[in-house]
């Protein structure tokens, strides 16, 4: 997908608020990632159900350094089991 299509409106039909997880720092939003059972935007080819799909992971510059990024992560993994998928796929803009 050519990142002109990523507009908020296209971006909204896809993601919905249950899909986000933000990651919390004395009371204020730091990170946050989304999870997908599917990942249609990018990956409509992968229906088998085995991964859970981690889309974006941004840090608040001013906490980089101190680990969240890991600790989404290993939320992101702990939540991929419990909905019993073997894999977690991390799809980030690097």
């Amino acid at each position: 997908m050519r990142a002109e299509c990523l507009t908020p409106k296209r971006l909204l039909e896809v993601y919905v608020l249950p899909d986000f997880r933000r990651g919390w720092q004395q009371g204020r939003a730091v990170a946050t990632m989304i999870l997908q059972d599917a990942g249609p935007l990018f990956w409509p080819e992968i229906t088998d159900g085995r991964p859970l799909f981690l889309r974006e992971l941004p840090v608040a510059r001013e906490v980089a350094g101190l680990g969240l990024a890991l600790q989404m992560l290993q939320a992101a993994r702990l939540e991929a089991r419990g909905r019993h998928r073997r894999l977690l796929r991390l799809d980030t803009a690097a």
